[in-house]
């Protein structure tokens, strides 16, 4: 779940407020093999949360929200790293994580601050791959 001025990016790159995102709107989506993915809000799901995460100093997001990260394994010294993506709840999210962005590249996870008190919380129902950007970082809804 999002926290209320937590912003979405749109399908034609603008952004709104989460709480200002309406049945029906196109959201930019995430494929990291088509760079014009979108998705549409079908439904939206409000409710609340006594707790989020606020992620560098930006992104406020509730612990049990997935978010996209890229995983690198060392194969020893006779091959490259191999990189993979995957989606982990924000309670596992650790300082040195790479978010993966709207592009394809990262963000490393630079800070992780708890905040208490009670919040209004919104995320949405959509359609395709449920893969959607959130302050320039990919989620799933």
């Amino acid at each position: 779940m999002l926290i209320a001025g937590t912003q979405i990016t749109m399908a034609d790159g603008s952004t709104k407020n989460v709480e200002d995102v309406q049945e029906n709107d196109i959201l930019k989506g995430y494929d990291s093999n088509n760079d014009d993915t979108t998705v549409t809000v079908q439904r939206r799901i409000l409710g609340g949360c006594n707790q989020y995460r606020f992620i560098n100093s930006r992104i406020k997001i509730t612990s049990e929200q997935l978010v996209l990260v890229q995983i690198q394994i060392n194969r020893g010294s006779a091959f490259p790293p191999a990189t993979y993506e995957k989606l982990l709840d924000v309670k596992n999210l650790q300082v040195g994580d790479n978010l993966v962005k709207s592009d394809g590249t990262t963000e490393t996870v630079t800070s992780i601050t708890t905040v208490d008190g009670p919040n209004p919380t919104l995320n949405f129902e959509i359609d395709g791959n449920e893969l959607y950007i959130v302050e320039g970082v990919v989620v799933q809804s």
